[in-house]
């Protein structure tokens, strides 16, 4: 019977094999250090991996796999910081290290989004004073500010500023 870190480093070991050691030989880009399956396969581990360590609710029992799997990310990150300096890597690999590593990087610092595929398309927020009489702001803002829901704005009025002789500027 294994535990779940002895499973998990088995796993990873098996799949991140090439950027355990330097690699030996000279590499090209026909004869890459790490072959396309293999870095398809380094992808789609990281990628579950990613999910893994997102798994920060519901049961106590997710915890323990959600820090695993983050332990795991930062052990990879180790690796492949050292990876991306092997100097006889093909043009592929080298690509392939170094951007798993800023993948792993961003995650890590909470600043690496993923569209999950659940309408994660962004969105305006408009912060306004509101109105006299107008009761669709809330007191939610920052600093005391409003947000009001785009629903609920009324058209902007525009005013034209009139010089004191009485023509408009045209604008």
């Amino acid at each position: 019977v294994l535990t779940l870190p002895e499973l998990m480093g088995a796993v990873t070991k098996s799949i991140w094999s090439e950027i355990a050691a330097k690699p030996e030989g000279k590499f090209t880009d026909r004869q890459p250090a790490i072959s396309s399956l293999r870095r398809n396969l380094q992808f789609e581990h990281l990628n579950r991996l990613f999910d893994l360590a997102e798994m920060r609710g519901g049961t106590a029992a997710l915890k323990p796999i959600a820090n695993l799997a983050t332990l795991t990310l930062q052990d990879l990150k180790t690796q492949l910081a050292a990876a991306k300096e092997f100097g006889n890597l093909d043009t592929y690999s080298r690509a392939h290290v170094m951007d798993l590593h800023d993948r792993i990087s961003k995650f890590l610092e909470g600043k690496y989004a993923r569209n999950t595929g659940a309408g994660a398309g962004g969105g305006i927020f408009i912060m306004r004073e509101p109105a006299a009489g107008d009761t669709s702001a809330t007191g939610n803002g920052v600093g005391g500010e409003s947000f009001v829901p785009p629903a609920t704005l009324a058209p902007a009025t525009i005013t034209p500023t009139v010089p004191a002789g009485g023509e408009s500027s045209g604008n």
